[in-house]
């Protein structure tokens, strides 16, 4: 199975350089309504039922309440999280396991 890449938030950025780590899945787009948490945690939670943790990535993009909410459902199993993040003077992407 191929890793997937699980981006928080697209919002035009180019992802390319992304796609070497696996297939995007993209979890939100473009401007995200932060104060409804409820449903954010409950549509977050639905599009990572399928992640796994020896495989997959998430690409940290967009608001940090995001990060947080993903933290939070990932982290509950108490595993490692491959994170993508990128280098701004690399210009390329640096995984991180937390």
């Amino acid at each position: 199975m191929e890793s997937k890449v699980y981006v928080l938030n697209h919002s035009g950025h180019d992802l390319g350089k992304a796609k070497r780590y696996g297939t995007l899945e993209v979890l939100t787009s473009g401007k995200v309504n932060i104060f409804s948490t409820d449903r954010l945690l409950h549509e977050l939670t639905q599009k990572l039922k399928d992640f796994n943790w020896e495989e997959d990535y998430v690409l940290l993009s967009g608001n940090n309440i995001l990060s947080f909410m993903v933290a939070r459902i990932l982290g509950a199993l108490g595993k490692p999280i491959n994170i993508l993040v990128f280098n701004f003077k690399t210009s390329d992407y640096v995984v991180r396991s937390m």
